[in-house]
C-alpha cells in the first residue's frame, strides 16, 4: 500500500478577499500524479495560497505526510514540503543551474559550499532522466522547458513531498509539454508526487493516475486511470465542451495580406486571410509569437516598411491602418489591456478617439454606445469601476471594444491563457462574434488542442518554416 502524502478533508475557507473552497476533498499518494481541473476557477487561488502561508480554514483538515498543516501554530518546515511551479519566476537569471538548485533553496546550510559534492549530487539527481542540461549554464540562457526542469530539480533537492504544477500549458508549447509530462512520469516512478492543475481534460489524459474535477471550490467528480476511457467519463467530459458550431465564413473578400515576413526564428513567409475567417499561427516554442508581435507593435519608426509587409487597403495612411485597421489582444489581457482607475465606458471607448478622429469622445457619444451595447453587455456597461466585475464581463469589454472599432483584422495572442472551462467557452463565443462582424481573426497559439476548436485554417511553424494544414 502506497504512503499518503497529502489529504484535504471537507475544507471550507472564509477569506473576504478571494473565492473560497467549499467542502473540498482531495488525497494524493506517494508516486502519484493527480490532475485537478477547475471548471470555473473558483477556489484555485486560495487553494494555492494555503501552501504559501498556511492560512487557517473555517472547517476541515489538511494533512501533509500525515501531519496536520492548518493548526494554530503552523510549522514553516511543513510549508517547505510543498513546492508550487507556476508562471511566477523563482530562478535568478544571473546564476547558474547548479547555484539555483543547491544554493538558492530553503534548506539551512553552514560553512562553505563546495562545488565538487554538488556536481556529484546533480549527476545522481539527473541520472536516467534523459536531460542534457549543463550545470554551469546561466538560467538567463534557458528556454521555458529547461527553466521548468530546473525548478523541478530545485523542489526535489529541498525535500518537497508534493509538487503542485499550475498553468503549465500556458508556459510551454505542445511539444515541450509532452516532454515535460514524460519527465513527470519518470519522476513519479521515483516516488515523487505531483498535483497537475490545468484548464482542460485533454492535457491531463495521457499521464495522470487520477483526474479530479472541481467546481465552485468543491470536488464534484473523480476518475482513476481505468475509468478514463469509460462511457461515464466520456459523457461527463463531453458535457463540459462548447456546443457552439465552428463559424465558417461566407465572405470571399480578402481582409489582410501578409507579405515577406521574416524574423530571426522563422524564414520568410506570406499568407492571406479572408473576412470573418479564423487563422491560427501555431508555434510550439512561442518564439514566433514574440517576434511577430514586436514587428507589429513596436515598428513605429518606419511604418512604411511595415506597410510593405501588411497590406490592408488601398489608401496609404499608415498610422491609421496599423492602429485602427489592425487590433491586437495580448496575452493575459485582463492585466495588460484594462485601466482599473477608469470606469467601464471610458475603458470601452479607449480607442474611439482615433476612429472618429477627435481628441475626446463626447458624453453624448458614450451614452449612445451604452444604449447600443446594453443588450449584449447588460448593467456592467454603466459600472463606475472595474473592480468587482467578473472575468466574463471584463473579457466582454475587451472583445466588444475591438468590435466597436471594427478593424479589418485582430491578432489574439494565447486567447485561452490562464482560463477555466467556462471562461474558455465564453471567449470562443466572443471570437465567433468578431467573425460574425466580418473581422478576420489571427490567433497566435502554442496550444494545438485549443486551436482545433476555433480554427478555420492553421499554419504550423516547424524548424523555421511554415507549412499549411
Amino acid at each position: 500500500m502506497k504512503k499518503e502524502i497529502f489529504r484535504m478533508i471537507n475544507v471550507i475557507t472564509n477569506s473576504p478577499d478571494t473565492a473560497n473552497l467549499d467542502d473540498m476533498n482531495l488525497h494524493i499518494h506517494q508516486g502519484e500524479i493527480v490532475g485537478l481541473i477547475p471548471i470555473n476557477g473558483i477556489g484555485v487561488e486560495i487553494f494555492l495560497e494555503m501552501f504559501r502561508s498556511a492560512i487557517p480554514v473555517k472547517f476541515g483538515k489538511i494533512y501533509i505526510n500525515n501531519k496536520l498543516l492548518n493548526n494554530r501554530h503552523p510549522n514553516k518546515q511543513q510549508l517547505n514540503k510543498v513546492y508550487i511551479l507556476n508562471q511566477q519566476r523563482k530562478l535568478v537569471d544571473s546564476l547558474s543551474v547548479l547555484e539555483n538548485i543547491y544554493v538558492l533553496n530553503s534548506l539551512p546550510f553552514h560553512g562553505f559550499i563546495r562545488r565538487e559534492p554538488l556536481l556529484r549530487q546533480y549527476k545522481w539527481l539527473t541520472e536516467n532522466l534523459e536531460l542534457h542540461l549543463s550545470p554551469d549554464t546561466l538560467c538567463e540562457r534557458l528556454n521555458e522547458f529547461n527553466r521548468c526542469v530546473v525548478e523541478l530539480l530545485k523542489a526535489i533537492t529541498q525535500g518537497s513531498q508534493l509538487i503542485v504544477l499550475y498553468g503549465m500549458g500556458d508556459i510551454l508549447g505542445s511539444a515541450q509539454i509532452e516532454r515535460f509530462k514524460d519527465l513527470l512520469t519518470m519522476l513519479s516512478r521515483k516516488n515523487y508526487s505531483f498535483l497537475y492543475i490545468c484548464s482542460h481534460y485533454e492535457e491531463s489524459l495521457s499521464f495522470c493516475d487520477r483526474i479530479v474535477y472541481m467546481k465552485d471550490g468543491k470536488d464534484i467528480q473523480s476518475f482513476d486511470r481505468r475509468e478514463i476511457d469509460t462511457l461515464r467519463y466520456l459523457k461527463f467530459s463531453q458535457s463540459l465542451l462548447s456546443a457552439e458550431p465552428l463559424v465558417t465564413p461566407a465572405y470571399a473578400d480578402t481582409a489582410l495580406h501578409i507579405r515577406h515576413l521574416c524574423t530571426q526564428k522563422c524564414q520568410e513567409f506570406s499568407f492571406d486571410i479572408n473576412q470573418g475567417e479564423c487563422l491560427v499561427l501555431y508555434d510550439e516554442t512561442k518564439e514566433l509569437q514574440k517576434e511577430f508581435m514586436e514587428c507589429l507593435q513596436y515598428n513605429h519608426g518606419n511604418l512604411k516598411d511595415l506597410y510593405e509587409i501588411i497590406d490592408i487597403s488601398s489608401h496609404r495612411n499608415y498610422e491609421d491602418d496599423i492602429g485602427i485597421q489592425i487590433a491586437v489582444i495580448g496575452e493575459n489581457p485582463l492585466a495588460s489591456m484594462l485601466f482599473y482607475d477608469m470606469n467601464y465606458i471610458d475603458n470601452f471607448c479607449f480607442r474611439m478617439e482615433s476612429k472618429i478622429r477627435r481628441i475626446n469622445v463626447s458624453r453624448a457619444v458614450k451614452e449612445s454606445i451604452q444604449r447600443e451595447y446594453y443588450d449584449v453587455i447588460g448593467d456592467d456597461i454603466y459600472a463606475p469601476a472595474l473592480e468587482g466585475l467578473s472575468s466574463s464581463s471584463l473579457y466582454n469589454l475587451i472583445y466588444y471594444r475591438v468590435a466597436l472599432i471594427n478593424p479589418k483584422a485582430v491578432f489574439i495572442i494565447q486567447p485561452f491563457y490562464n482560463t477555466d472551462i467556462y471562461l474558455k467557452k465564453h471567449i470562443l463565443e466572443l471570437i465567433h462574434m468578431l467573425q460574425g462582424k466580418k473581422i478576420a481573426v489571427i490567433i497566435l497559439s502554442a496550444d494545438l488542442l485549443d486551436s482545433i476548436t476555433v480554427a478555420n485554417r492553421r499554419l504550423i511553424l516547424e524548424e523555421g518554416s511554415v507549412r499549411p494544414e
